[in-house]
């Protein structure tokens, strides 16, 4: 949780911005109960939060809401909403005269809200970037679209963490035996350690016993016309607080 709070806060840094707001559902409470954290966040890292507007889905227009983070100097607006009112927020604020970015992080960077046009976003993903260059991202998407999938189902963090989950059970498991138990590949996973599959994932450490290590790391993006960078860089990943 305090990871993917984190990586939206780090993401409007490294996009440029200063002043941030957040538009969060109406109708679930939990929609803006990351709050706390994204003002701690902005605090630490020097920006400005000017706090929480709560929005409804079945809202006809959200013209009041980009006049007032027009007025207020806004220059990043955190969606914690579906991607349908990040969408619809989009025009009206380019309509109203909004000139700053988007943030959508985690699962949310996929979908619709990914293919408005002109629609500049940034965060933080927790799956590997799948528009780099990397031998193993280029290995993802050719085994992929060999496999009928299209660009528009791949480009997912969901989609690349998936990937990543198989990996790593791929390599523990090289060899099973012809009736494997859950004893045997358990065991297996254990046999991990700093484990990072080429790049795939922030090393990772399984020790019989006890809990993995918490690993808060991501990788910051930003999508600009219609392009997506890593500003770190291919599959160089930050955590907060650096470890």
């Amino acid at each position: 949780f305090g990871a993917v709070v984190d990586e939206q806060v780090i993401g409007a840094k490294a996009a440029g911005a200063t002043k941030l707001a957040t538009a969060a559902c109406a109708e679930v409470d939990s929609c803006s109960q990351a709050a706390p954290v994204f003002t701690a966040d902005a605090a630490a890292l020097g920006l400005t939060d000017t706090g929480v507007v709560k929005v409804s889905s079945s809202a006809s227009d959200y013209n009041a809401e980009c006049i007032k983070f027009v007025q207020d100097g806004v220059d990043f607006v955190q969606i914690s909403a579906s991607g349908n009112v990040g969408a619809t927020m989009w025009s009206n604020c380019q309509d109203q005269g909004y000139t700053g970015i988007f943030g959508a992080s985690a699962g949310s960077v996929e979908g619709d809200l990914i293919k408005v046009k002109g629609i500049t976003l940034a965060g933080g993903i927790n799956g590997f970037p799948w528009w780099v260059d990397d031998a193993p991202v280029k290995e993802y998407r050719d085994v992929l679209t060999a496999a009928g999938v299209t660009e528009a189902q791949y480009s997912s963090p969901t989609m690349t963490g998936v990937w990543s989950d198989l990996q790593l059970f791929a390599k523990a498991n090289a060899t099973l035996s012809d009736a494997p138990t859950k004893t045997e590949t358990l065991a297996n996973m254990f046999t991990l350690s700093n484990e990072t599959l080429d790049g795939l994932i922030a090393p990772v450490t399984f020790t019989t016993g006890q809990l993995a290590a918490n690993r808060p790391c991501f990788w910051p993006y930003e999508l600009k016309d219609g392009k997506f960078t890593n500003p770190l860089g291919g599959l160089k990943y930050q955590c907060y607080p650096a470890t």
